[in-house]
């Protein structure tokens, strides 16, 4: 095991909007169209009962390269999410990543699902929402491929849309999902995360082999295994190098412990099975 203190260089995604004609006025005057207050546990539990309709919604968005759409805390959770895509002629996020999924865009013509025309609402909080959505660096500092964990802020938004149901026919990566495509941004709360924004520095390590005592009291540690990925043993090894930390505030993602601002990390080589426990 080791502990790794880097910076990387970081590159922020830039979106590029492009403006969408309102090919409606053409056509006379239409009838409004109000959005229906819903929640995402609503839109997910009862997916029929919006399907095609203007909605509005707040959740926070998780973006990444497998991953666009907004979500919140439901009891139950369903198993079905709702992935986004934009209106009008503005290219989806996901588009960076290169996900083949997204809805496909035309310039200067509003994109259309199920033969419903989507305009957009092009202003400063639809170019706030689509930069901060996307602004993530590609590499963590010990050079390990960056995912959802490595975004430069959480985005909380309130979003206009029309909503179409998964049910017969999903939307998104593998056809995952419910499908909501954004008319307009109603609005935006970007938190800035603590990973790194710049800045390339030398990595140092160290390696420590526990003797056979100190691998037996790190293995009485329940969880503090390889079955049990070492989540609750990460404080102890710390205290090998006088380094106080709380498991808990680290990365939330399938990997060794790292600290939310990517400069320390500790990981383990080769690792201990606990044994399993039967119970009558």
């Amino acid at each position: 095991m080791y502990v790794v203190r880097t910076w990387r260089s970081v590159i922020f995604l830039s979106a590029v909007v492009l403006f969408a004609m309102p090919n409606g006025l053409a056509q006379g005057k239409q009838s409004p169209d109000f959005p229906i207050q819903a929640t995402v546990c609503q839109l997910e539990a009862s997916p029929n009962v919006y399907n095609r309709k203007l909605v509005e919604v707040r959740g926070r968005i998780y973006f990444g390269k497998f991953d666009f759409f907004i979500d919140s805390l439901c009891n139950p959770h369903r198993g079905t999410r709702v992935w986004l895509d934009v209106g009008g002629d503005v290219i989806s996020p996901g588009q960076y990543w290169g996900i083949s999924t997204f809805l496909t865009k035309h310039k200067g013509l509003d994109v259309q699902v199920q033969g419903i025309r989507i305009p957009l609402v092009h202003d400063a909080l639809l170019d706030g929402f689509v930069n901060d959505v996307g602004a993530t660096r590609f590499q963590k500092p010990n050079g390990d491929g960056c995912a959802s964990e490595c975004l430069f802020y959480e985005v909380t938004a309130t979003l206009q849309g029309r909503f179409f149901s998964g049910t017969k026919g999903g939307f998104g990566m593998e056809k995952c999902c419910h499908l909501l495509v954004i008319e307009k941004v109603v609005r935006v709360s970007s938190k800035r995360t603590a990973v790194p924004a710049g800045g390339e520095f030398r990595c140092t390590s160290d390696r420590w082999q526990p003797s056979s005592e100190e691998l037996k009291a790190l293995s009485a540690i329940p969880g503090c295994s390889l079955l049990g990925d070492f989540r609750n043993c990460y404080s102890t090894l710390a205290k090998h190098w006088s380094d106080i930390i709380n498991p808990k505030e680290g990365l939330n993602y399938p990997g060794p412990w790292m600290s939310t601002d990517m400069t320390k990390s500790y990981k383990f080589s080769g690792g201990f099975v606990q044994k399993r426990t039967s119970v009558d």
